[in-house]
């Protein structure tokens, strides 16, 4: 009886792959800054709000209270930068402003510094050419006015390789899901591309991808047999992507850099406590942060869910740092149906020493009596390294 369960077991397990991504900052870096690019990028941020102020400065009548609100703005960025620098990455300096009751206010201002920045940063269709831009270069006198691809096309790769084939069925095959801890929206600019005429919140609906208010205030239910993207640390700018969307274009369809930076200052000033929770450190826990929404643990457990029916797991660009290992921790705590994971990245055997000796569940081993006096020991999960970068690596488990 045991040996027929076993079969069905497995058999059930190669008729039913179910596939999820775990991806770090690396997954969306031809789209976005890396650890070690942020605080040039934020410095690049502050010029062209700068330059945008002095352009508002010359034009009459002034409009002194938009000079107001980008001068708080190119001040907020200038100090976030500054303290990203003496830290290793900009998530250390949260964990610190988390921790430090007295730096709790500087977390709120982190945040908001972020929002404005994504929305900046991932804002389609808008001109590299704009002379508020070309003013400014690096300490080795670079122009870098230059933005990378929005979205990141590996994205764009990805959806299409995993889209329905029947024409006009542009659902995604429930069998991959996402667990990301970037706040970026990538999947969304790139699923975009197929419905040019919805916006975010209805893209996130078909993506269901989280959070969404919805999702946070429990009017929607997630149904982890379909296709998701569920984001660890939020959304940065969540609630504000349509309003951005709306910002006028010129007639070259190109957004104006002075509009965009307008509309930037004075939602980083309407931004209060209460607009945060969307965007929340996992590891931030609303008994401590009062911002935080109550139902933040949502997004964990939906995570959980999805990890607990995956059969093969492939890791993009993340290389489980120190101050996520607990929640990395309780995420790999149980995973009854993994058999197979795939490190892609370009340190993928350092990511993979780092798996095995940090986590429980990728040391165990099969031990198998193959003779009288030998033995062999397998670890029960396989981990094999990807090395190439230039698209999502698709498992030959998904057979598609």
């Amino acid at each position: 009886m045991f040996f027929i369960v076993s079969f069905l077991l497995n058999l059930i397990e190669t008729i039913i792959v179910n596939i999820t991504y775990l991806l770090g900052a690396g997954a969306s870096y031809n789209a976005l800054p890396i650890i070690d690019e942020l605080p040039s990028r934020l410095t690049f941020f502050e010029s062209v709000v700068r330059n945008a102020k002095e352009a508002v400065s010359r034009t009459e009548p002034k409009d002194f209270k938009l000079i107001d609100l980008m001068e708080r703005l190119a001040k907020d960025i200038n100090f976030i930068t500054q303290e990203i620098l003496h830290h290793k990455t900009v998530d250390t300096l949260a964990k610190k402003y988390y921790v430090v009751t007295e730096d709790a206010h500087l977390l709120v201002c982190l945040k908001k510094v972020l929002i404005a920045y994504f929305l900046f940063e991932q804002t389609p269709n808008t001109s590299t050419k704009s002379h508020l831009l070309r003013t400014w270069k690096n300490e080795r006198g670079d122009d870098v006015y230059q933005r990378k691809e929005i979205p990141d096309k590996r994205y764009d790769s990805f959806i299409a390789s995993i889209i329905n084939e029947e024409r006009g069925n542009l659902s995604l095959n429930p069998k991959f899901k996402v667990v990301t801890w970037n706040y970026d929206v990538q999947f969304e600019l790139a699923y975009q591309r197929y419905f040019p005429k919805e916006r975010m919140g209805e893209l996130d609906e078909k993506l269901q991808a989280l959070p969404t208010y919805d999702f946070l205030e429990e009017k929607m239910k997630f149904d982890s047999k379909m296709f998701s993207v569920v984001r660890l640390n939020g959304v940065a700018g969540l609630s504000f992507l349509p309003l951005i969307q709306k910002i006028k274009r010129g007639s070259n369809g190109l957004v104006d850099f002075i509009d965009l930076v307008s509309v930037l200052a004075e939602l980083h000033t309407e931004v209060v406590n209460e607009n945060v929770p969307a965007f929340s450190y996992a590891w931030e826990k609303h008994e401590q942060l009062k911002t935080v929404h109550k139902n933040k643990q949502l997004l964990f457990l939906a995570a959980k869910e999805v990890l607990q029916t995956t059969n093969v797991l492939v890791v993009i660009g993340y290389s489980f740092p120190n101050f996520n290992r607990s929640v990395d921790l309780e995420l790999f705590e149980r995973l009854p149906a993994l058999r197979k994971v795939y490190v892609q990245d370009t340190n993928a055997d350092n990511v993979i020493s780092l798996l095995r000796s940090s986590f429980p569940i990728f040391r165990q081993k099969n031990v198998t009596q193959v003779a009288a006096n030998q033995v062999v020991s397998k670890y029960k999960v396989k981990i094999e390294p990807i090395q190439h970068v230039n698209q999502f690596f698709i498992p030959p488990e998904a057979e598609i």
